[in-house]
């Protein structure tokens, strides 16, 4: 094989491996264009996600707070009524003392 040929072949071959390379790159460039997109779309996705969550969340923290209020007014109108009760149970109370009290008054007399 002569030095010219030998040189021709080298050539060929650099010229092969300078396309091969080149379509490398180009296929490199494509695929982190679609991992950038992939990317972008699932922080779409989970922020989108995310946003839902903290509607549903805020849905059931309102509802929680309802519901609590709803069970202190309940709680404080049983209370009132325990209290007015009690308060009546005492009055009632006084008055049977006064009316045995004034009737054995009476009747020891």
């Amino acid at each position: 094989m002569s030095d010219d040929s030998r040189l021709g072949y080298l050539e060929a071959s650099v010229e092969q491996q300078s396309s091969n390379f080149e379509r490398l790159y180009q296929q490199t460039v494509h695929i982190d264009q679609e991992v950038r997109s992939l990317g972008l779309r699932l922080d779409a996705r989970i922020d989108e996600a995310a946003l839902r969550m903290d509607q549903k969340i805020d849905g059931l923290d309102h509802t929680f707070d309802r519901k609590f209020d709803d069970l202190r007014l309940e709680l404080s109108k049983q209370f009132r009524w325990t209290v007015g009760m009690m308060v009546t149970t005492m009055g009632l109370m006084v008055t049977l003392i006064g009316l045995v009290a004034g009737l054995l008054t009476t009747a020891l007399r």
